[in-house]
């Protein structure tokens, strides 16, 4: 009994604080894209900036598998993902992005990027750093159109 109490007063916290969170969450993350988008040349944002869901942003990296960026940045320690939550682990580019108009060469250089609660304003400042500097070196060591004329 006294679990389901803590369990409806848990919830009913929460519920009141979801709305300045999420514009929190969607400050971070607008910080976060420009200052990615100031820092990689042909960066692009798939979707809208407005209206959108305000912690995840889904980005094309240009000149770079997202394979090869995915892998750079979780051995820096950032984690993103290359599809939406439900396809995690699909090798083919996002059927989403297609649909939207992407090209299939740009599905496979995107990424997503989801913020959480925990995320932290300096934690965004850190990965702003990594990421422009990790595309860098993908894209140098492994330039998009070399890897697509294979």
């Amino acid at each position: 009994m006294l679990g389901a109490i803590a369990f409806g007063a848990a919830a009913d916290a929460l519920m009141h604080s979801m709305p300045a969170e999420a514009v929190r969450i969607e400050a971070l993350a607008a910080a976060l894209f420009a200052r990615l988008r100031e820092a990689i040349p042909g960066l692009k944002l798939n979707g809208p900036l407005v209206g959108r869901i305000p912690n995840t942003l889904n980005l094309t990296f240009p000149g770079v598998l997202g394979e090869s960026m995915l892998i750079a940045l979780d051995l820096e320690g950032v984690e993103v993902s290359m599809g939406s939550a439900c396809a995690a682990g699909a090798v083919e580019p996002s059927h989403v992005l297609l649909a939207m108009g992407r090209s299939r060469a740009d599905a496979r250089s995107s990424l997503r990027i989801s913020l959480g609660w925990n995320n932290t304003a300096a934690e965004i400042d850190a990965v702003a750093k990594i990421i422009p500097a990790v595309w860098g070196r993908v894209a140098a060591a492994e330039p998009l159109s070399e890897v697509t004329a294979r």
